[in-house]
């Protein structure tokens, strides 16, 4: 079994019950080994990218495996490996055209679980049953290899709409934004952009497309890097770009003093819109009105407020009532940071709103995702290594 060949750590040894005083930011003493799990899936190094939470608190991991291509992994509800998922918990996908590494993951209907990353110079995409099979009825035997005009491009940002089919977001070799859109049986769908695909150029400067989001009525909302500043777009579902949003042709450039990007995007039930990112080597977190522009009430004319956390953010994930859990990653730790529905940050979650938590040989918070509870599990690096920390809401 692949259990007795990977030297897992499922951190099971030490498992206590929470303590009684535990507050809001501690780690949760019930997951894992005092909140932490470690996992090694090949024995030159693994890497965990992406993380979702199931509605029976099960949870996924996606990133990468040495030699192996994608790796899928499901956790229980206390850290422990699932039998009943792929090979004692740990599923791995390679591609026909080299190396992969999943960069999102998102849960489908019936329990269906789809990954979308890269291998080599391809956007890669593959569909899971809910054991960890390859579903036959997605793409070639489940997986879907693609890119844009044979230009080296890959999948950043993961969305699914309602029907089962599948978004993807990522960069061309020329930088531009690029997006595509597949049927529920992985078919481009054509008559989407140009043949399956949409794109925006900003112009000059550092540009890439990082996270996606369908809103309710199935605009494409798109947040990344444009221009060297943080930049949005706004697609509608025939793939062209909504005036309606930005200042009129779909985009949103918001500039400042430094460099800047948004690495990841939440949408709000009214329509609004979390970006989490980096302004030079701080944090920024700003929240955006439907139109696209900055949503004044929000901290500082739309950028969260309060003391600057230096480093980089990778993810957001928005929560009940318009507060907003941020991870990335400080001094190589993992970096959880709490804002309130004003964009202060929340004074009873961890140390004044923020959390910096440390595996053996360092590594960052990339993945954030919220337990049905309301607890707060971080997926990123441990050295070579994927970590895994849960905390209490």
């Amino acid at each position: 079994m692949l259990r007795s060949v990977l030297a897992i750590s499922a951190a099971l040894l030490v498992l206590g019950s929470t303590p009684a005083s535990a507050a809001p930011g501690d780690l949760d003493h019930s997951f894992g080994a005092g909140g932490k799990v470690t996992l090694s899936l090949a024995r030159d190094g693994s890497q965990g990218n992406a993380i979702a939470v199931q509605p029976d608190g099960r949870i996924l991991i996606g990133g990468w495996a040495y030699g192996k291509g994608f790796a899928v992994v499901r956790l229980l509800r206390d850290g422990s490996l699932d039998p009943s998922f792929g090979d004692d918990g740990v599923v791995t996908t390679n591609f026909p055209t080299g190396p992969a590494v999943v960069t999102d993951l998102a849960l489908g209907a019936r329990g269906r679980i789809v990954a979308a990353g890269f291998s080599e110079a391809w956007v890669a995409i593959a569909r899971y049953r809910p054991d960890g099979s390859l579903d036959p009825t997605f793409g070639r035997d489940g997986i879907v290899l693609a890119r844009y005009r044979n230009s080296p491009t890959g999948a950043e940002g993961l969305a699914l709409e309602p029907d089962g089919g599948v978004i993807v977001v990522g960069t061309a070799a020329d930088r531009r934004w690029v997006v595509a859109r597949f049927s529920a049986a992985g078919r481009p769908v054509r008559r989407f952009g140009a043949g399956g695909w949409a794109t925006v150029n900003f112009g000059s400067g550092e540009e890439g497309a990082r996270d996606v989001a369908l809103t309710t009525n199935g605009r494409i909302v798109v947040a990344g890097a444009g221009a060297q500043h943080l930049a949005l777009a706004r697609f509608r579902p025939d793939g062209t770009l909504d005036p309606q949003f930005g200042g009129g042709d779909g985009t949103v450039v918001a500039g400042g003093p430094v460099r800047s990007t948004a690495s990841a995007l939440a949408l709000l039930p009214g329509g609004g819109l979390f970006t989490a990112g980096h302004a030079g080597s701080t944090f920024q977190v700003r929240r955006f009105l439907p139109s696209g522009r900055p949503d004044r009430a929000y901290g500082t004319g739309g950028t969260a407020s309060g003391p600057a956390i230096q480093g980089l953010a990778f993810d957001v994930a928005a929560e009940g009532g318009g507060a907003a859990i941020v991870v990335g990653s400080q001094y190589e730790d993992f970096t959880v940071a709490r804002y309130l529905r004003d964009g202060s940050l929340d004074p009873s979650f961890g140390d004044h709103g923020v959390v910096h938590t440390r595996f053996p040989n360092y590594g960052p918070a990339e993945s954030a995702a919220l337990m049905p509870n309301g607890r707060v599990v971080v997926v990123g690096q441990s050295g070579e290594r994927i970590g895994v920390a849960r905390y209490e809401d």
